[in-house]
């Protein structure tokens, strides 16, 4: 996951498919949600207001969570 902070995009890339990723904000709301089954993503984040965000990422029945600032 790169760059951490983040302007816009948000590069995603894992070893074998990324099956869903998900936002949420620190009240743990979800604001973003994507099936995309892909290794590499790009995603924009660009909407979202300036503040912290976990970013959860499934792959293969095991999912990664990372916490990313939004500039």
């Amino acid at each position: 996951v790169y760059p951490n902070p983040v302007s816009d995009i948000l590069n995603l890339t894992a070893q074998m498919n990324i099956e869903t990723i998900e936002v949420f904000n620190l009240v743990g709301q979800q604001v973003f949600a994507k099936t995309i089954n892909q290794t590499d993503y790009a995603l924009d984040m660009s909407q979202l207001p300036g503040g912290t965000y976990i970013v959860r990422a499934t792959s293969n029945g095991a999912s990664k969570t990372v916490k990313v600032l939004k500039k």
